[in-house]
């Protein structure tokens, strides 16, 4: 099947939201980034790919990346195993046109491996680059922990964000991580407020 140019264009614009969503997440990214024309010369209509990124910080820290046209379970079982034998806690299915809802109970009910899904139409544009998108940024473990202590907070006292909103999806977020939001005001300049993952 030849795939239109136009449907190229739109899949490069879903490979450049991941990379700029990997990158701000903290992952090496820089040898995986390619020009909308190299982009649309290397794929077809059944485009799949997939790849592994480290953390900046953190070499033992990796992420899977797995472009699917259909996300099935036999998708996720064959992806699971690959991840136990090679040591990969997390992986991000960007899915082109559906997904079972069987493959999809598998992903949320998994232990072991941490599934973040992601349909191509989430990622058509990168939700943190809206004027109106105040700055972001997951907060680690101790970080975490000296905000509760430094404000005297119980987990519970911090104000929640459901892990399916398209920010927290975007960085990541697990439930009780905690993500610090910077916001411009006119009469405060800048003020921060907090987020607990739900």
């Amino acid at each position: 099947m030849i795939v239109l140019e136009e449907e190229k264009s739109k899949m490069h614009r879903v490979y450049t939201t991941v990379m700029e969503m990997l990158n701000d997440r903290g992952y090496l990214v820089s040898d995986l980034t390619m020009t909308k024309e190299h982009f649309i010369e290397s794929y077809d209509d059944n485009f799949s790919s997939h790849f592994c990124v480290t953390k900046r910080a953190d070499d033992t820290d990796q992420i899977l990346v797995l472009f699917t046209a259909v996300l099935s379970t036999q998708t996720v079982r064959e992806t699971k195993s690959q991840m136990e034998r090679e040591g990969v806690h997390t992986v991000i299915f960007v899915v082109r046109r559906h997904m079972t809802s069987i493959a999809r109970t598998m992903c949320e009910s998994s232990a072991k491996v941490h599934f973040e899904i992601f349909m191509e139409t989430e990622l058509l544009f990168n939700v943190t680059k809206h004027k109106m998108v105040p700055k972001h940024q997951l907060l680690t473990e101790d970080e975490k922990k000296s905000l509760l202590l430094k404000y005297t907070l119980t987990e519970s006292e911090i104000p929640r964000i459901q892990v399916t909103d398209p920010i927290a999806k975007y960085y990541g977020l697990r439930r009780g991580q905690v993500l610090k939001i910077a916001r411009r005001s006119e009469s405060a300049g800048k003020y921060i407020t907090y987020r607990f993952g739900v």
